[in-house]
């Protein structure tokens, strides 16, 4: 396993307000909203918790790391901002929402690359 600065486990509700942090890793079950804070990389499993970027927060990668029945559950909010969202190993995407106002720069598909305008036409978002 990769060293990663913060982890949360199954059943864990975290929340961050400020700071910067390099890794974070997601279990399955974990719960966790992050603003105003700098994340270098996120790395989740969240299949029945929740993943929360609020407003203020910058994430430069977040990774989606599930098997073929994942369907993870993100909330992008108006204010926050993410380089690059890699949903390659995603086949749902219903409980994935990026309000308007948030900026994704790059979203990652197992199609390829394309701009959060594209892949909000294309999923009916």
């Amino acid at each position: 396993w990769p060293i990663y600065d913060l982890a949360a486990v199954n059943s864990s509700n975290t929340t961050i307000n400020g700071g910067k942090i390099g890794s974070i890793y997601l279990w399955a079950k974990a719960v966790m909203t992050i603003s105003n804070a700098e994340i270098d990389v996120i790395d989740t499993l969240t299949t029945t918790g929740h993943l929360e970027i609020a407003n203020g927060t910058t994430v430069n990668r977040i990774n989606m790391n599930g098997n073929n029945a994942y369907k993870p559950d993100v909330t992008i909010k108006a204010g926050a901002t993410v380089k690059t969202l890699d949903l390659t190993k995603v086949t749902n995407i219903t409980d994935i929402v990026i309000e308007d106002g948030a900026t994704v720069e790059t979203i990652i598909t197992a199609d390829g690359e394309m701009t959060l305008s594209a892949w909000k036409t294309a999923n009916g978002k």
